[in-house]
């Protein structure tokens, strides 16, 4: 889950007396309100504050530090960056249409003559 806002994100300084979980918030949730549309989630492999233990551990099994298997019912789409291509592109996009039921895939493109991204179906 992100957070989206019209304006960036603001904390006091030092950042000692304020509660960790709201700066956690702040530092790595808070998105530009432009991209709302996304709907995005971000996995952040965090201690929780109040066990240590890993989140991103209750909810896929981790096959290395940064490597998870997740349930396939948790993934419902993939979008690649604009900058992705070749052979790890043809990878996605086989693991995509291997996929039953096949998972939808989305490459990101740089417009020309804007700071804006479009995304287009990929068909593998």
């Amino acid at each position: 889950m992100s957070l989206y806002r019209k304006d960036y994100p603001f904390l006091l300084m030092p950042l000692a007396g304020q509660p960790p979980l709201y700066v956690i918030q702040q530092l790595l949730l808070v998105k530009a309100e432009a991209w709302k549309h996304e709907d995005e989630y971000r996995l952040i492999d965090v201690p929780n504050l109040d066990t240590g233990v890993r989140m991103l551990d209750s909810v896929a099994q981790r096959l290395a530090p940064q490597l998870f298997r997740f349930n396939p019912s948790q993934i419902v789409g993939v979008t690649c960056g604009a900058n992705m291509e070749g052979a790890e592109l043809e990878r996605v996009m086989r693991i995509c249409s291997e996929r039953t039921p096949r998972l939808p895939m989305f490459q990101a493109r740089i417009l020309k003559h804007s700071f804006s991204l479009t995304f287009e179906s990929v068909r593998g």
